[in-house]
């Protein structure tokens, strides 16, 4: 190994390994992390906790005595503070790191560092695996022990062979008596390890702490490994630092996705945009990258379909995450599409070792139906529709070698105006930009000297046409050239030399030709002669059209000379004309377009969408059976105990003293990998649990901007291919709750080096997430899409603007932050709880879930402290505040809210004037470098409502007093709150050119109706927007056309079911204009417009009913308390307005819906298992009135 591959392993392992006194493992000193128990016999402790019974913590001054209750040493003010503290933090941990850091500490090493004056420091020897509960704010907390095995402290054994050469021998694995581990005889071997030392021992007491071991097994896992981290590509790449990495897999570009998806070997079960599918694809083909995903950009549902499609393929992965949201998150997605039996969970409170036996079981057990028949079927036909709804859109917007689509074609002609002539000179099609550029120019030249040619020279040319042997074309000249002197112009006379085929242009010659006619004729022709040379402009003229003539033909002459074509329209006239021309050679080539048909398009959209809908069931099927088909066929039936096999089952049939999950996993690794192909883990999970020999095909990262280099790179080393999903634009992993150990400030956290980061300054190649689906309404997302991603997130406008979305703005008038005492603003945070009150006193607010973000931990600490004194005098929303369900309340701070989501978010600033009036520019960790990363995660958690809560206004933020860009991306933010998220004049996107919605738009203005053009702040853009008579708030209607967005969209998926499902999922009824149509019959066009605009003015709400089949996206949303089963209740007796509500929610829930599926799903709410005629009649009628 070369040295500075050395040298980074050397870095990393030092970085997991932390032997200094600030780690509790080796300093547990007395402070408010640590619960010191009372015990009597610390090993009869050990015994008497079991998984399966809770036991009260009781204080030293209390009266009673609970059986088997923890009695601590400590009084019942102290304890409940103190258990408050470690419960808070033992939370934050799970969730934060998918790790139980909470710990029953089982006897203590009294030793003392080197050095005179070194003090005691005591470090616990045993650390038993224990959870702390309450049942709400009222009742005492209670531990229960986790199913997990009690464990030496290997931090103090490595500390201490380190340090001071002491050797703790016969310790592993633990020594064990009937009742578990041998508590007496692990004390014994310690005594006589350190019996040298004067002055250490043994003290059999107990404590229950959050004590964090995990880094020390990641430490050991690395180093055990070091010498053979240098044969993985990529971790050897890593480890040298330096230049980009090439894995030797080349992928297509994203913006050729379509060409690449191939229906029946594709295998996403979940609706995924063109950007989801590259990604997807990109891994199947072993490509190592990162996904950046910014928030709301469907990240989970993305690793879903990814794993789900590598499992299908016959690859084995390993997903892995620090957050337990993420991993949780993932894991429903998986167990929601059928893979659960596949799947391990192996983290946080997922890694008892009955937890595991159970899912190992749950694979053997399993019994697969196979693929339905409809398979194939469905692929060719889906394939079919998909060709059918590509051709013409390609055919409408292929641009041809002069420039011109047939859309621009079709615009020019439903726009009309200036008439038309033909064009010769060869196919149109085939001109380049430049010959039509060179063509327009002469054109209007040669309208210029037209317009400036006089009109006694068109009489002096008069002789040569009146000795026409035609009487009659000299009468007509003559009355045209007197029409023409009559008006005073020229222009129109001129029909007289060219209106017969150009004779000007033989002037010079006609002498010769007309010798033989008499001098008469040859003495006027020569005085005409004269005339035209006497005629500069008419020379000018002659010379400007005949190089028309000579590259298009005579049609425009002729349409000039016979007033066709009026001069000052010359360059409208040829505009029209070449698209008249390139439409009429387009439509003879494209036969999908010629026969294109607008209703017959609508209708194969439905039929896609529904073909695609059935497909994904298809999917889930099909992953299944190729996953069944791997499960060894012994499983149901005897198989020897010595087989892999065998060793699983026996396992999973013990009642008790089961294997440890690391040797179960070491010793069945090959049946293991086939029952259950993909793993869900944190980077701990991982080195505590997989032998270094495991290896996976795939190692999908979630949330990697958040975990360090040295987690992750024993992860990368156990698979052949990594696929790091993150966003370098939020927050960085921290050591915040290191620091916390010693009670350090946030402020004095370090920031720390992502695996994220490292991989992108490792060259690893990038793909990137663009649809943002989170926010429901576009305001909530503006501000970072403009800040942080350069306005490139395709987001989407809401139909209705109503108090309830959005960014409000709260301001906190009396608001004051003690920045000297206890870094807090009470009057905010007494604000904001009165507010989460207030809204839980409507029972539809109450519904929506919600989260609060402050700048800091102390600000954090405050307000959940206010909300359990409310919840405490106000026990009926105590419901509102548990943990169930899948989006439970929180009270976070900034550097662990990352990944989290809810409907509303209440956000604290907390920063403003101190008592003594000043404004200190100190924003906490927003003053540091990549500061602002953090005010993007907090800003972008909401789904329909951000309310901020802030002492201070924009304005206050001084910013020649701070350099820091987090400070000036505050200062903006709160501008942009106090606005109301309405984005300013200077932000507002140039409004797109689209001559056919421009027509659209105008139409329905002279009709009455008050239309927007290109709804939205991004990149997408509702063509025209028609806002909603009966309320000024809203839009009645989006009008899509099929223009140059609507083509932009890479797959017929993302253009014709994605866009058109977020927009109802978001309010809008919309209506499709076709181009084509319009062109042919504009008047048909037009009524059918107007109708479905007045059908949607006159159904209930202003919904339209939904077509025939709209698959929705499927947003992420807390499970409603009501679909779980309830008793039947008769809908008599239920008021309109309790009826009105729950349709509500069911709408909120399932977005917009047919009738019959509102009322059938209403009826179940309410107890019905079928939707009786009667009930119906009830609902139709309340929906009615």
């Amino acid at each position: 190994m070369e040295d500075n591959s050395k040298n980074r392993v050397v870095r990393w392992t030092q970085k997991l390994l932390d032997l200094s006194l600030r780690n509790r493992l080796l300093n547990a000193r007395d402070s408010k992390q640590i619960l010191p128990l009372a015990v009597d016999d610390v090993a009869s402790l050990e015994d008497r906790l079991s998984a399966d019974q809770a036991v009260a913590v009781e204080p030293s001054d209390s009266q009673s005595r609970s059986a088997g209750a923890l009695r601590s040493t400590l009084a019942s003010d102290d304890m409940l503070r103190r258990l408050k503290e470690i419960f808070r933090l033992a939370k934050t941990d799970l969730e934060e790191s998918g790790v139980n850091a909470l710990y029953l500490a089982l006897g203590f090493l009294r030793w003392r560092p080197k050095g005179a004056n070194a003090k005691e420091c005591r470090a616990p020897v045993l650390l038993m695996p224990v959870q702390m509960a309450r049942k709400n704010v009222r009742e005492g907390y209670t531990v229960s022990r986790l199913d997990d095995d009690t464990m030496l402290n290997a931090t103090l054994v490595e500390f201490l062979r380190a340090e001071f050469g002491i050797s703790v021998q016969g310790l592993d694995p633990l020594p064990e008596d009937d009742s578990g581990v041998d508590v007496a005889k692990v004390f014994a071997t310690f005594r006589e390890a350190v019996k040298g030392m004067e002055g250490w021992d043994i003290e059999e007491d107990a404590a229950i702490g959050n004590f964090s071991f995990g880094k020390f097994v990641m430490w050991k896992d690395l180093t055990a490994r070091a010498d053979q981290l240098g044969s993985h590509p990529f971790v050897s790449h890593l480890m040298k630092g330096g230049g980009d990495y090439d894995d030797g897999v080349e992928v297509f570009p994203p913006e050729e996705i379509a060409s690449h998806i191939k229906y029946g070997e594709l295998f996403t079960p979940l609706s995924a945009d063109s950007s989801q599918l590259a990604a997807v694809l990109y891994s199947a083909m072993g490509k190592s990258f990162v996904l950046h995903g910014p928030p709301g950009t469907g990240k989970s549902q993305t690793i879903t379909n990814l794993i789900a499609h590598n499992l299908a393929l016959g690859r084995r992965v390993l997903f892995v995450s620090e957050k337990k949201a993420a991993l949780d998150v993932v894991h429903r997605r998986l167990a929601s599409v059928g893979l659960k039996p596949f799947c391990l969970e192996l983290h946080s409170n997922k890694s008892g070792k009955t937890e595991v036996l159970e899912q190992f079981k749950e694979a053997l057990d399993y019994v697969d139906k196979g693929t339905p028949n409809e398979w194939q079927k469905t692929v060719d036909q889906i394939s079919n529709y998909r060709a059918a709804l590509d051709a013409p859109i390609a055919a409408l917007h292929k641009r041809q070698n002069n420039g011109l689509t047939a859309y621009d074609c079709f615009a020019e002609k439903i726009a009309g105006g200036a008439k038309t002539f033909p064009l010769a000179g060869g196919k149109v099609c085939d001109w380049s930009e430049k010959d039509v550029s060179d063509i327009r120019e002469l054109v209007l030249r040669a309208a210029a000297d037209w317009r400036g040619t006089t009109a006694d020279a068109v009489k002096a040319l008069v002789p040569v046409a009146t000795f026409a042997w035609n009487p009659a074309a000299e009468e007509a000249m003559r009355g045209k050239l007197a029409a023409l002197r009559a008006k005073g112009g020229f222009a129109r006379g001129m029909s007289v030399l060219f209106g017969g085929g150009g004779a000007l242009r033989y002037g010079p010659g006609l002498v010769g030709r007309f010798e033989g006619f008499g001098g008469a004729f040859a003495a006027k022709l020569d005085a005409a002669i004269a005339a035209m040379g006497e005629s500069r402009g008419v020379m000018r003229y002659r010379e400007s059209a005949g190089e028309v003539v000579k590259r298009i033909g005579l049609g425009f002459a002729n349409a000039l000379a016979s007033g066709d074509v009026d001069p000052e329209q010359a360059g409208e006239s040829f505009d029209r004309s070449l698209a008249s021309a390139t439409l009429g050679e387009i439509l003879r080539t494209e036969v999908a377009l010629a026969s294109f048909a607008g209703l017959k398009r609508e209708e194969q959209i439905i039929e896609f969408r529904r073909l695609d809908a059935e497909y994904a069931e298809l999917v889930k099927h099909a992953v299944r059976a190729k996953l069944a088909a791997l499960l060894p066929s012994g499983r149901l039936g005897d198989c020897p105990d010595g087989c892999e096999l065998g060793i699983v089952r026996r396992e999973c049939a013990k009642k008790s003293r089961q294997k440890p999950i690391r040797r179960l996993l070491a010793e069945a690794r090959g049946i293991i990998g086939r029952i259950k192909p993909c793993f869900l883990m944190s980077p701990l999970s991982v080195a505590q649990y997989l032998p270094a020999e495991s290896t996976f095909d795939l190692v999908v990262f979630d949330e990697a901007s958040q975990i360090p280099v040295w987690d992750a790179i024993g992860v990368i080393a156990r698979a052949k291919q990594c696929v790091v999903v993150g966003d370098p634009k939020q927050m960085p992993p921290t050591n915040f709750f290191q620091k916390g150990e010693t009670g350090d400030d946030e402020d004095e956290s370090e920031d720390l080096e992502s695996i994220l980061d490292e991989c992108l300054a490792a060259g690893l190649s990038s793909a990137y997430l663009s649809w943002h689906y989170r926010s429901r309404h576009e305001s909530l997302i503006a501000f970072s899409n403009h800040h942080y991603y350069g306005d490139r997130l395709c987001t989407f406008p809401a139909a209705k603007t109503t108090p309830r979305l959005g960014v409000a703005w709260h301001f906190v008038e009396n608001g004051v932050y003690d920045a000297k005492a206890s870094r807090t603003n009470r009057a905010e945070a007494e604000a904001l709880v009165d507010y989460v009150f207030s809204r839980l006193a409507d029972p539809s607010q109450k519904r929506r879930s919600a989260g609060v973000v402050t700048f800091s931990m102390a600000q954090k600490n405050l307000i959940e402290d206010i909300f359990e004194e409310r919840r405490a005098a106000n026990p009926k929303y105590e419901d509102y505040f548990t943990d169930d369900g899948e989006e439970p309340f929180f009270v976070k701070n900034l550097e662990n809210v990352q990944g989290d989501e809810r409907d509303v978010i209440l956000f604290s600033v907390g920063y403003a004037k101190g008592p003594d009036g000043k404004f200190l520019m100190n924003f906490g960790p927003l003053n540091r470098s990549g500061g602002e990363r953090r005010l993007n995660v907090a800003v972008t958690r909401a789904k329909e409502q951000v309310v901020v809560f802030a002492s201070c206004k924009g304005a206050e933020i001084d910013l020649s007093r701070t350099q820091a860009v987090g400070a000036a991306h505050l200062r903006a933010f709160l501008e942009y709150a106090e606005r109301g998220g309405i984005a300013s004049a200077a932000d507002a996107a140039e409004r797109r050119r689209d001559r056919f919605a421009d027509e659209v738009a105008s139409f329905l203005s002279e009709h009455g109706f008050t239309v927007e053009r290109d709804v939205g702040c991004s990149g997408f853009r509702v063509d025209v927007g028609v806002k909603d008579p009966s309320r000024k708030d809203g839009y009645l209607a989006a009008v899509e056309c099929d223009g140059d967005s609507y083509a932009s969209a890479l797959t017929v998926r993302d253009r014709d079911e994605l866009r058109g499902s977020v927009l109802r999922s978001l309010g809008w009824n919309t209506v499709h204009v076709w181009s084509a149509d319009w062109a042919l019959d504009r008047a048909r066009g037009e009524e059918r417009l107007l109708k479905e605009l007045e059908e949607i003015k006159r159904s209930p709400d202003g919904v339209l009913p939904a077509p025939k089949f709209t698959p929705e996206v499927t947003f992420p949303r807390r499970r409603s308390a009501s679909s779980a089963e309830v008793p039947r209740t008769d809908l008599d007796k239920v008021s309109n307005d309790e009826l009105r509500a729950k349709m509500a929610e069911v709408e909120k829930d399932l977005g917009a819906c047919e009738p019959d599926t509102l009322y059938r799903e209403t009826a179940r709410r309410f107890g019905y298992k079928t939707l009786s005629p009667k009930a119906r009649q009830r609902l139709e009628g309340v929906r009615r009135f």
